[in-house]
């Protein structure tokens, strides 16, 4: 991700990561968890070092968040059954506990 090689190389201030990081926390979709993810993993320990309030303070906001978010999953799912609607869920597809192997006719 450009905007961690710009920190790593001291282009950027840290504030300007830690922007962008609260932005992300307030959509906190799939793609949104995924940058965060990238872009941790690339300089969050500089990040840290550089900033550790402000370290701390954005992983109070993504785990308000992700509370958040699992409290709404789960008032949707009551709300679904207290519904009936728990018989329009799709079933997951079986799993299979053995593993078939293919032998060949000609042994060789």
């Amino acid at each position: 991700m450009l905007l961690a090689y710009l920190y790593v190389f001291k282009l950027l201030a840290p504030e300007v990561l830690y922007s962008f990081l609260s932005r992300l926390t307030e959509g906190f979709g799939e793609l949104d968890v995924a940058a965060m993810i990238h872009l941790l993993q690339s300089c969050g320990l500089a990040l840290r070092a550089d900033d550790p309030v402000a370290m701390k303070e954005f992983i109070l906001a993504v785990q308000t968040k992700a509370a958040e978010m699992r409290r709404q999953a789960q008032e949707a799912q009551s709300e679904g059954a207290a519904e009936g609607g728990g018989g329009s869920k799709a079933k997951a597809p079986p799993v299979f506990s053995k593993r078939v192997r293919h032998r060949s006719s000609a042994s060789g």
